[in-house]
């Protein structure tokens, strides 16, 4: 599951929502602490989607 300008999406949904964008390009943004086997998914969907870059921002973990 991925969420685009705040609204949830489904991976499947990748490729459907992202044929008109002219520019293929998305941003990950997550915690230091998210495991890497639950960003990897994402990228790979994101691949599959036809995005041609895909970066990684790691946000600082967030403290209670």
């Amino acid at each position: 599951m991925a969420e685009i300008d705040g609204q949830r999406i489904e991976s499947e949904s990748l490729a459907t929502i992202a044929r008109p964008w002219r520019r293929r390009e998305a941003h990950i943004t997550s915690t230091v602490e998210t495991p890497y086997r639950c960003i990897g998914p994402v990228i790979y969907a994101l691949q599959r989607a036809g995005f041609t870059r895909i970066g990684f921002i790691p946000e600082p973990a967030i403290e209670e």
